[in-house]
């Protein structure tokens, strides 16, 4: 069985020499609350199978990197029962703050952690959200549904997407493969363009690509790559020995890229997955994505995205200390964009962020993607 991205025990691998090399044994410096407090980790997934079993591999990969169980009597297993949400999410977030936890990671569900920080904020409970590279997490779309006066800057982890805020900003090859396939509309018999709100708009349900699309495109892919791979003898042999001997790719929202602060791909023998390299980032309320999304709430890279198989010293392809990218993306407000701002009539203003401003110190470079 193949996954697009990266499998749950490649991102606990990566995830426990993150935390391990980075965290343990720190003060929690990124929350308000417990800043002076050394840091104590939970661990939180729904009460599922395939949840329970990347559980168990992080809590192996920590006890492997860290020497210890950092997570030791602190693993809560929670219902995916709905109707159970918010009287769970309050039970938990007393519990959490009695035992003075600093630091949560969440693994594997975007959704009950929605219910889980709105409690815990009614609880005044304000701890680390150190995120998995599981579950969306590292997407803006998620990050943005969340509480944002209780995650701003406290939310924070590894992302194996390796484009800003999950899967970029601007068109990519879903897009251009729907507007492929949708150039006329049948209802309208025009043109469905592109370059113009008017010329998407007289039939936006034909013309505009759905927002699922990028989870279809990657979620099929895999399925196509290993038809063409597996070469004239298609069998499931061939399929996973032809996806194995892929070269190593970058590969980020417009596809394949020279750029080094995309997704590296490359599965190789033994694997069953394509991102093998992980980038840390830390969400930022007062942040405004890049054109052309221009959304309040983005991400800001506390180590100039620099990409690591494992922290602390393996270095990605192309990351190298002494090579041109090692410093060439530490953040600057020097890379903000002209009419630095939220746009569309949809979007929320500086005003509604938890600092009451749009903020600029260690914004991203953001001129190359």
């Amino acid at each position: 069985m193949w996954t697009q991205f990266t499998s749950g025990t490649s991102a606990a691998n990566v995830y426990a020499s993150y935390v391990c090399s980075r965290l343990v044994g720190k003060k929690a410096s990124r929350s308000p609350q417990y800043a002076n407090t050394t840091r104590k980790f939970a661990l939180l997934y729904p009460n599922l199978v395939e949840a329970r079993n990347v559980g168990n591999d992080l809590q192996a990969a920590v006890k492997r990197d860290c020497g210890s169980d950092i997570y030791s009597g602190r693993v809560f297993e929670y219902s995916t029962d709905i109707s159970r949400a918010a009287d769970e999410g309050t039970s938990i977030a007393v519990r959490l703050k009695l035992d003075g936890v600093t630091s949560l990671t969440y693994l594997m569900d975007p959704v009950f952690p929605l219910f889980q920080i709105i409690a815990q904020e009614g609880q005044g409970y304000r701890p680390e959200y150190v995120w998995t590279p599981t579950g969306y997490y590292d997407s803006s779309t998620v990050q943005r549904l969340y509480e944002q006066k209780q995650i701003d800057k406290n939310s924070f982890g590894v992302t194996m997407f390796g484009v800003p805020g999950g899967f970029g900003v601007q068109p990519g090859d879903p897009f251009f493969i729907w507007h492929d396939t949708h150039q006329v509309s049948p209802k309208t018999h025009k043109k469905c363009d592109p370059s113009s709100d008017a010329g998407m708009n007289h039939d936006p349900t034909y013309c505009k690509a759905p927002g699922a699309i990028v989870t279809w495109l990657y979620t099929t892919l895999p399925t196509v790559a290993g038809i063409l791979f597996a070469g004239p003898n298609l069998n499931p042999k061939n399929v996973t020995i032809g996806l194995q001997h892929v070269p190593e790719t970058r590969y980020g929202g417009n596809g394949a890229t020279q750029k080094p602060f995309a997704a590296l791909l490359g599965a190789g023998p033994g694997k069953y997955y394509f991102i093998v390299d992980g980038t840390e980032y830390r969400w930022r309320s007062g942040f405004i994505s890049p054109p052309p999304e221009t959304k309040l709430g983005w991400v800001e890279y506390p180590d100039c995205q620099r990409h690591f198989t494992r922290w602390p010293n393996d270095l990605a392809v192309g990351w190298g200390k002494g090579s041109s990218n090692y410093t060439a993306y530490c953040g600057s407000p020097k890379y903000v964009f002209p009419n630095y701002g939220p746009h569309g009539p949809d979007n929320k203003h500086c005003s509604d962020t938890p600092s009451g401003v749009c903020e600029k110190d260690d914004y991203p470079r953001w001129t190359d993607w």
